[in-house]
């Protein structure tokens, strides 16, 4: 396995280190499923906590239980069982998960490639419904608020939503330069677009011009913000980009560390 310059990735085995194996379009599946699994809520619910899923469930229908199948894809992850050097039987399939999860949906149902971020809340709608107690989801849960300003009477109206995914939209302007290169030999420079940049993107204030007054009639605009009202102890990120811009697969490893205002606990963002 090589990065997209070339070098090549050392393989990792053990523990927590386990690959899922793609059974059709499920790309989305395993890059979910990987990012669910650096989340201690989940890893405790679904993992180690394994065993009282099993044990609550009658082994025929254990193989229909969105709970039993969650837990059988995490410590299964977790275990190590599958990810060993040289070993023949390394990585799982999550076929029956991919069935159960997505049971009654019938566009998850199918076997198209689906949106991360859509299949991320259907996965937590599931846990919500039949996880009773503790409640891992909350981890990841925060509020939006939406400050509306309606200009022609300067009067604000403050709405609240309940999110688990934050989506960050990447300003076109920056991401469209072409990228340059100082001679014909040198390899072209990639613009970049800085994290600081996609938040003020997605929290500075937008300029509705065509807004109609609820109480004048009068179409004189109004000021929309956003801001986080309550925050999350795991952020799960979303960026937004244009359909106009041209998307490359690439492969590339790294590692960013956040830290948590509440607890102090790091977070860790890995991109594969």
């Amino acid at each position: 396995m090589c990065q997209e310059d070339g070098a090549n990735l050392e393989l990792v085995y053990g523990p927590g280190l386990t690959g899922i194996i793609n059974i059709g379009s499920s790309c989305y599946i395993s890059a979910t499923l990987q990012m669910l699994l650096q989340i201690p809520d989940i890893v405790q619910a679904y993992g180690i906590e394994c065993e009282k899923h099993f044990l609550n469930v009658a082994i025929l229908d254990s193989h229909y239980d969105f709970n039993c199948q969650t837990a059988k894809v995490f410590s299964s992850l977790l275990s190590g069982e599958f990810s060993q050097k040289d070993s023949d039987c390394n990585g799982i399939k999550p076929v029956q998960f991919r069935k159960i999860a997505s049971r009654g949906n019938a566009e998850f149902s199918s076997t198209r490639q689906q949106d991360v971020d859509e299949y991320i809340r259907l996965l937590f709608d599931r846990i919500d419904e039949f996880m009773k107690k503790p409640k891992p989801v909350d981890a990841v849960r925060f509020k939006l608020e939406q400050r509306l300003e309606d200009k022609a009477t300067n009067r604000v109206r403050y709405s609240y939503t309940e999110e688990v995914v934050l989506s960050l939209n990447v300003p076109e302007k920056s991401v469209s330069e072409q990228p340059v290169k100082t001679s014909e030999t040198e390899t072209p420079i990639r613009p970049t677009v800085s994290f600081a940049e996609c938040l003020s993107a997605t929290f500075g204030k937008q300029h509705i011009d065509d807004f109609r007054s609820p109480i004048t009639d009068e179409v004189k605009g109004a000021i929309e913000q956003y801001s986080i009202a309550t925050f999350p102890d795991y952020l799960i990120i979303q960026l937004k980009v244009s359909i106009n811009l041209f998307l490359k697969k690439i492969f590339f490893s790294r590692t960013t560390n956040f830290f948590s205002p509440h607890r102090n606990s790091p977070w860790q963002r890995t991109t594969v």
